[in-house]
Order: structure tokens, then sequence, then C-alpha cells
């Protein structure tokens, strides 16, 4: 018997046994109910473990699910409710490569903290023994969800056990307890299975696989399907496999899943008065499977004083509405009811005003009435005044043919 596991042992004799509870009792118990984080998958107290190959994506899918979960915004379909507090821990990517990821999500939320090692003088606390367990606790606040990217970098490290799973497990029970979620990283080894032993999935609630598609293609990027290999409390369609591709639209934000609707999306323009900027819309068999949306359209109002972070802004919200997006109370997520603040994707500054299309033939009609409006009171001015309100004229179309090339 090793002196770890001797340690461990002689531990567990002045630990005291919970309260034996008789069945009558528990059955009528008055226990916390869970918390949606990110339905169907993620509640208060669900220990998940996510797995795959080096480079498929794990810390991409790892980010959306913290980014959507503290957003209060939706990821590949899975939705929470409101933000919560999440806290990610990252104990082998370099900071800057971090960053860079980060970017392609869009506005941070307010309620997404990072605990990186890269920018640190010294590793991170070894998560394979109490004593680094307890010194990220007192360091962590109150998250309700932590993501722990990746096992290997994280505990054990330091005192040679290549998986010191069991002190791990103490550890991520006591989350469960406190009513904390907690999803942790791994790495797959080379025939696609989680590296080292299987027994960490006894406690799990949740086992998810990224896997290679039959027919990826390096050009593909980061295009990966996710696999249910343990679902404790999911049922029916919710288990079925995903696949996930990281895309970039015209405007170059990135987003996942697929391009909205095919990348078939009409755009045109119109008078809508005050109050909105654009409406989009789109016919679909079901409106929670955005992968069913078609006849896709986006109108933007032309009553509107645009400036380039506005309709790059909008023009990002609209689409997400054709990814299958919902409204988020967040007034700094590109996805809320409002313009407030223009998306991270879009705020640096251009430098002319964004101007409807002269193609549009709302906008052309409006470019006539205005002419014809000209034309009247010319009838009563001299002959310069109609010769300056020609020229006037001419600018003006000048500028939308200009808008319609960007």
């Amino acid at each position: 018997m090793n002196s770890h596991r001797r340690r461990l042992i002689l531990q567990d004799r002045h630990v005291p046994l919970p309260r034996i509870v008789p069945a009558t009792e528990l059955m009528v118990a008055d226990l916390p109910e869970r918390v949606s984080l990110l339905d169907p998958i993620l509640s208060s107290n669900t220990l998940a473990l996510l797995y795959g190959p080096r480079g498929l994506g794990k810390t991409f899918v790892a980010l959306g699910i913290a980014w959507a979960a503290a957003a209060g915004a939706s990821f590949l379909g899975w939705q929470a409710s409101r933000p919560h507090r999440v806290l990610y821990i990252d104990g082998e990517m370099a900071a800057v490569d971090l960053r860079e990821r980060l970017r392609l999500l869009g506005s941070a939320p307010p309620t997404l903290d990072f605990l990186i090692a890269d920018l640190g003088l010294h590793s991170l606390p070894d998560l394979g023994h109490y004593t680094g367990q307890s010194r990220l606790q007192q360091a962590w606040g109150e998250p309700e969800l932590a993501v722990l990217d990746n096992l290997s970098s994280l505990a054990g490290f330091k005192l040679g056990g290549p998986d010191r799973w069991t002190e791990l497990q103490r550890f991520l029970m006591l989350q469960r307890r406190c009513g904390r979620a907690v999803l942790v990283v791994h790495h797959a080894n080379k025939e696609g299975e989680q590296r080292g032993t299987n027994r960490r999935e006894d406690v799990l609630d949740l086992v998810m696989a990224l896997r290679q598609p039959a027919d990826w293609h390096p050009s593909d990027g980061a295009r990966f399907e996710i696999h249910f290999e343990k679902t404790r409390g999911l049922r029916g369609d919710a288990t079925q496999p995903i696949e996930a591709r990281l895309t970039t639209d015209a405007l170059g934000v990135a987003r996942w899943g697929t391009d909205p609707c095919g990348g078939q999306v009409t755009m045109s323009w119109d008078h809508m008065g005050d109050g909105i900027n654009a409406r989009s819309q789109w016919m679909s068999i079901d409106t929670n499977d955005p992968t069913t949306f078609s006849d896709c359209s986006i109108t933007y109002n032309l009553d509107v004083d645009w400036d380039w972070p506005k309709l790059c802004t909008v023009v990002e919200h609209e689409l997400g509405h054709l990814a299958g997006h919902d409204h988020v109370d967040d007034p700094h997520d590109v996805m809320s009811p409002y313009y407030v603040y223009p998306s991270a994707e879009c705020s640096p500054p251009r430098s002319q005003a964004a101007v409807a299309p002269d193609r549009a033939p709302h906008a052309v009609a409006s470019s006539k009435h205005a002419s014809s409006s000209k034309k009247k009171k010319a009838k009563s001015k001299t002959r310069k005044r109609r010769a300056s309100a020609a020229r006037s004229k001419g600018k003006k179309r000048r500028v939308a043919k200009h808008g319609k090339q960007r």
C-alpha cells in the first residue's frame, strides 16, 4: 500500500458519517431544488466532464458554455435563463491565445471571471491535493459554475501522480453538496477515449465527448461532433449528438453552428418610423430549431440615423435571431432588445457613416420624392438656385453609391 492511499485511509477514520435517514423522512425532506444554469445540460450541483483530442475545440466549447451561463444567453441550443457567476480556471493556455478566443464571442459578461496560470508568477495550486483545493476555494469567491481547463494541468502535476482522481473526486463532491456546478475539461488518448482511468464517470452526472466527423477536412477548422456518453437526468432529444462548427459571417463576427438560414438572407431597407432599428423574419416548422429556418430576411429602418458601430451591431443582432438566439437582459450583450452599446467586434470607429444602398426599392422611391419636392420649389427661384440644387442632388447620389459598395 503506497503512502498516499495509507494517508487517505487514516483521514477517513476521523471523518464523521452522515446521519442515517429513514426512507419516510427522506420522502418528505425539504431539500434545495436544482437551479438550471444552462438548460438542459447544466444545473446547480452538476458534475460534468468534457473531453476530446488535442486541437479539436475543447476550450472553444468550454468557453462557449461558460460565456452563455454568465451572460444568460444560449450556446448550441442550450439556454441560460439569467446570468450566473462563472469562474473559468485555465492551467495550460497562453493568456494571449485565450484572449483571442474570447474576442470571438462578443461583449464580455460582467459575471464571468478567469484564473489563468499564464498570468501568475507561479503555477496554480494543485487540485489533486486538499491543500491546493483549500487555497482555490479561499480565493475564488462563490461561483455558481467552475470550469477546470484542463485536468492534466490542474491536478496531480506537482506531486508526481499522473491521476490523483481520488482526492479530486472528493473535491468535486464537496462542490455538489455546496450547490455548485463544475465542468472539467480533459484530453483524449490516441484511441479517442478519455485519458487515464474511466472511474471518473462513476460520480459524474454528464460526460461529453468531442469527436471528429467522418468527413472532416482541415479546411473545416473548428468542426466536431459532441456525443453524450453519460447523461444523468437528460432524456430524449437532449441526448442526441450535436455537430458544431465555428463560422464567420460577412462582418467577420464568429458564431457557432451553421450560417443563419444557410447563408441565404435577403436584406432590404424601408421606412419604419421611430422606435425600431430593424426587423428579421423567417419561416420555420420548428421555432426552436434554427436549422429549419427558411425564407429569411432582414429589413433595416431608413428613418434611423445610422453610423458604422450601430449598423454593424444591429446586423449582428438580427443575424443572431436567424441563428436561433433570443433577447437577453444584459445591455452590453449584442442580443439585448435595445441598442445601447456597440458590440466588441463593431466598436472600432469607421471614417464614414453607413448609408442605405440605393438599390433598395423604398430607398429609391424616397430619393425620387425628395428630388420632386426640390423641383417644385425651384420653379419659383432663379436658374442659379436650380443649378445649385442639381449639384446637391448629384452629391447625394454619389454618397448612396458609396454606401452600396460598402
